[in-house]
């Protein structure tokens, strides 16, 4: 983990394969179905899965669109996930978002975190956001 900013770790044991759950990270129209959180809808998902292509997302929230983009810094399926995240909520500053997948009695061990976060208020605002976007990720797997 970088030592040059905030960070912050949520988990999830999610009830199906690593494989799938990395598929779900990696395909747009899984993507739209659950990567916002409760309060926000996805529009549109553009993804381009190689190490340095580009993904972006629409996010959504009473009418106001809000854009979210980065790089596939590393891929290796079925077990992490490497990329940028900026958006407003960062002031638009490249941060880093790791998704590990573990093997687990239940199905998937999933790890998200967030690194390089700007301020207290982006670190309390993104916990909350990919804690609600997991809750939501795993109540596709019951």
């Amino acid at each position: 983990m970088a030592d040059d900013g905030a960070w912050v770790r949520v988990r999830r044991v999610i009830k199906a394969p690593r494989e799938a759950v990395f598929a779900a990270w990696t395909d747009p129209q899984s993507m739209r179905a659950w990567l916002a959180p409760y309060s926000l809808t996805v529009g549109e998902v553009s993804v381009d899965l190689r190490v340095g292509g580009s993904y972006s997302l629409m996010m959504r929230r009473d009418g106001e669109d809000l854009p979210h983009s980065g790089v596939y810094r590393e891929i290796k399926p079925p077990e992490r996930l490497v990329f940028t995240w900026s958006s407003s909520r960062t002031e638009h500053r490249e941060t880093v978002v790791t998704i590990e997948l573990h093997q687990h009695p239940n199905g998937t061990e999933l790890v998200l975190t967030h690194e390089r976060l700007p301020s207290a208020e982006a670190i309390q605002g993104h916990t909350a956001g990919w804690s609600s976007i997991l809750d939501k990720f795993a109540a596709r797997y019951p």
